[in-house]
């Protein structure tokens, strides 16, 4: 998915208060593969979905404030409230935090079928942990935990980088699918590791003892 046309460029940098250097930081071609995988309709709720038009409060708030509606006028302005009691404006991923949501008892069950997929997808376990964290605490309203990787951890310096682009980004843009490039390179950098180990159990003496032991056996 290549950002070539101004007119988009300009768009995301005004509606997502970016510039064009943060732009560049921003995994858009593995964002593409995924749009590309997914049949029309999802595709369309997906965009919807991140570029904040959905049919939520906020966008009615919006359309009554273009229309200048009295703010008198309760029952209009009660429409841009969540749907679910809680009382604050439904902005476009409230549903995500709203504590008064059905679906909010889920939120683990969620982000423990995140860190199944993690590793089944053999993703680096320091990093499942930081990402795991950082979406929870982002989840919850809290300050991000993520700053207390150690020196021991394989790609220190590279996840560390790859942290404080997240936070610049913003970790709301990562559950739209808006990644730093530096975790695609970290987990690269992990896959090629466990393919050179695996080269190297392929490659090792084959243990002869075993074999000459079983023939000992049989005679």
């Amino acid at each position: 998915m290549k950002l070539s046309r101004p007119a988009m460029i300009n768009y995301l940098c005004k509606s997502n208060n970016w510039d064009t250097e943060m732009l560049k930081k921003i995994d858009f071609d593995a964002f593409g593969r995924y749009m590309k995988s997914l049949p029309t309709q999802r595709r369309t709720n997906v965009i919807k979905y991140i570029h904040n038009r959905q049919n939520t409060g906020r966008q009615k708030q919006k359309f009554l404030i273009s229309k200048k509606t009295d703010t008198d006028n309760t029952v209009a302005w009660d429409t841009t409230k969540c749907p679910h009691g809680c009382g604050e404006v439904e902005t476009e991923q409230h549903y995500l935090k709203c504590t008064s949501c059905p679906h909010h008892k889920n939120k683990r069950q969620h982000l423990m079928g995140l860190r199944n997929w993690m590793t089944k997808s053999l993703t680096l376990p320091p990093l499942q942990i930081l990402l795991l964290r950082a979406l929870t605490d982002w989840l919850h309203g809290r300050q991000s935990r993520t700053h207390d990787i150690t020196e021991t951890d394989t790609d220190h310096t590279l996840i560390k980088e790859a942290l404080v682009e997240q936070e610049l980004i913003g970790w709301n843009h990562f559950l739209k699918g808006r990644f730093s490039k530096k975790w695609a390179i970290i987990q690269n950098n992990c896959y090629s590791r466990l393919r050179q180990e695996s080269e190297k159990i392929i490659s090792a003496p084959y243990p002869h003892t075993l074999t000459e032991n079983g023939e000992q056996r049989n005679t």
